[in-house]
């Protein structure tokens, strides 16, 4: 990329902590964020992040779909999805629109699923003064579920 106002095109991958790498720190990025060794701190990402099977995360994570293999231990804020596959360990809260969990995979924690997508402000959450706009979903929860409530 040539400026560098322009970012990663999705699915791109951006970055990576590969196998046998630790990394303490903060890391702002675009594009795909894989994961293979250790890392701790706060991810600030705007596409996905990939924990694979081997890597091990501990901190806060905010992207629009998180994608945990290995171990996670802290908080997940998610616009889009958080996917827990069947390897993945999770251990802490996390804060999504959509949480989907494979056969075999560990969670401890809580959740805050939201229905706004791409809305999700940690801030507005912690402080107890996120509002649902029904208005934006539907005009009841059986509505925002296609009736399937």
């Amino acid at each position: 990329m040539n400026n560098s106002s322009e970012t990663a095109p999705k699915n791109f991958l951006s970055s990576i902590v590969g196998d046998g790498a630790h990394f303490t720190g903060n890391l702002e990025l675009s594009g795909l964020l894989r994961l293979d060794g250790d890392f701790n701190g706060i991810i600030k990402n705007n596409d996905r992040i990939l924990i694979g099977k081997n890597g091990r995360v501990q901190g806060t994570a905010y992207s629009d779909t998180i994608i945990i293999g290995g171990v996670f231990k802290g908080e997940l804020y998610a616009s889009e999805k958080v996917v827990i596959l069947s390897s993945g360990i999770v251990l802490g809260h996390i804060y999504s629109s959509r949480i989907v969990i494979e056969e075999g995979a560990f969670w401890d924690g809580k959740s805050i699923v939201t229905l706004q997508e791409r809305e999700i402000k940690k801030e507005s959450i912690l402080r107890g003064t996120f509002k649902l706009d029904w208005n934006k979903v539907g005009t009841s929860p059986a509505g925002y579920a296609g009736g399937m409530l």
